[in-house]
């Protein structure tokens, strides 16, 4: 019996912290039909080294350079990601789309996705 629950834990434990490939993943998530959010992710080491999160209107306009305090707040949540890897240091509006990402990173598919 000993043997077994060991064995399980092993098994879990392989496939529970999967590598995150090297790479640059983005992905983009309509919320409403005037805007979508954007996020991309560089991952280098199983670590994610760089972040950008934004909002374009389908003009392609993005949120970022016309609100300073979007900017601002999208700027310091990527800060927090990269610093502690914790995906619920992100706004609320992107960790659903960062969490895509690392599954993504996990399975190495690089490039553009939309959710």
């Amino acid at each position: 019996m000993k043997k077994l629950v060991f064995i399980l834990i092993m098994f879990v434990s392989i496939f529970s912290f999967a590598e995150m490939k090297d790479g640059v993943y983005s992905a983009e998530k309509n919320y409403d039909s005037e805007w979508k959010s954007i996020v991309k992710i560089t991952v280098k080491r199983d670590k994610i080294i760089g972040a950008q999160f934004d909002r374009q209107n389908k003009s392609g306009q993005s949120l970022s350079l016309n609100k300073d305090d979007f900017r601002d707040s999208a700027l310091n949540s990527s800060r927090e990601l990269v610093s502690s890897q914790n995906v619920n240091d992100v706004i609320p509006e992107f960790r659903e789309i960062v969490k895509f990402l690392i599954q993504k990173a996990n399975n190495g598919e690089t490039g553009n996705h939309k959710m």
